[in-house]
């Protein structure tokens, strides 16, 4: 919708060149020109450097309709105004759309047509519908950031919920097992015992009846204890079902997961390990990367599981781990496993967790 609308107000500033008889030229060129690149970079077609480049066409063809006018336009700076914060920092966008209005005020006064006055009035108009464009477009983006955010908590609360109560109701299995073991296993293996010595103290027809009941004993207690083993075998935690909440978390970032020889995860350490790990990858690309797809992938071998992700952002030239990685990383060590993480400028982020399988805290 806002594609159409930047279209809309492209197309409607046109009707001023159209009615001077597409005059003066140059301006028409730039005006032909801009819906090019405002086109490739809203669309998500160019993204990373290449798009801030048609950006910065975009805003040389606005400037020069602006300047060359002064008159509608110039509507078009609004228009680039309005996406600087889906592409660089909020300070950066700022001081991006202030040097765009200097440019603008600066060809105005170089244009001779125009008196002082005028040229003036017209700068601090379309001045302050550039930043009236730039203020809703960072309002847009904190309330994306904040939308993204809660969604990630949301998501990262259920999916930790869901482990809770796995281990919880092991723990409840287990504590019915010892109480099975430790109550009904002992008087049941005293009753077979004292049977045992009633059927050597009895003879005639009371043997027989002494005899079945001491075999059905001996069976009821391998039952006990057929049980007790069944609610002591470790439950497989629901990884899969955790990973999948978290990769419909956040909107706007579509989450490719792909589960390979995916192995029973019976630690809640790991389980949690593996879950923060697609959390993070999850939480950079849609935070810090622009990232429009994130590929997750859980694989394991004979001896380790291992969590990869990378996106197709813009990566980070400077990279300085934030409390996020810092303790993801020291999870991993906690559980003898290990962390690699690679900004790649320009080809994305990846991150890459190695866990031993079988690893306790």
């Amino acid at each position: 919708m806002l594609v159409a609308v930047g279209l809309v107000t492209w197309a409607i500033s046109g009707l001023w060149l159209w009615r001077h008889g597409l005059e003066p030229m140059l301006a028409t060129v730039a005006w032909l020109v801009f819906p090019l690149p405002f086109v490739a970079t809203t669309t998500g077609r160019v993204q990373g450097t290449p798009a801030l480049a048609l950006t910065a066409l975009q805003a040389l063809c606005a400037v020069t309709m602006g300047a060359l006018t002064a008159n509608l336009p110039a509507s078009t700076l609004a228009i680039v105004a309005g996406q600087l914060p889906f592409l660089v920092r909020p300070r950066i966008a700022v001081a991006a759309a202030v040097l765009q209005s200097l440019l603008f005020g600066l060809g105005l006064g170089l244009n001779t047509r125009n008196g002082l006055v005028s040229s003036g009035l017209v700068w601090l108009s379309y001045s302050a519908f550039v930043f009236f464009a730039l203020g809703a477009a960072l309002l847009a983006m904190k309330e994306r950031r904040a939308a993204q955010a809660l969604a990630l908590v949301n998501a990262e609360l259920i999916a930790t919920q869901t482990l809770l109560e796995h281990s919880s109701r092991q723990r409840e299995r287990e504590r019915v097992s010892r109480e099975l073991h430790d109550a009904l296993g002992h008087h049941l293996t005293a009753v077979s015992l004292q049977l045992e010595l009633a059927k050597n103290l009895v003879d005639g027809a009371a043997a027989e009846p002494v005899r079945h009941a001491q075999e059905l004993a001996r069976c009821a207690l391998s039952e006990v204890r057929a049980i007790v083993s069944s609610l002591r075998d470790v439950q497989a935690f629901d990884v899969q079902g955790a990973l999948f909440r978290v990769a419909r978390a956040v909107p706007g970032l579509a989450v490719h997961v792909e589960l390979t020889g995916m192995p029973s995860i019976d630690t809640p350490q790991q389980a949690l390990a593996v879950l923060r790990c697609a959390q993070e990858a999850v939480t950079n690309a849609a935070r810090h990367s622009g990232a429009k797809n994130l590929w997750l992938t859980v694989s394991a071998s004979a001896r380790a599981l291992t969590v990869s992700a990378r996106d197709d952002g813009g990566g980070a030239r400077h990279y300085s781990a934030g409390n996020g990685l810092k303790g993801l990383a020291e999870r991993m060590t906690e559980l003898g496993g290990t962390l690699q993480v690679e900004p790649r400028p320009g080809a994305g982020f990846r991150l890459t967790a190695s866990l031993p399988l079988g690893a306790r805290s």
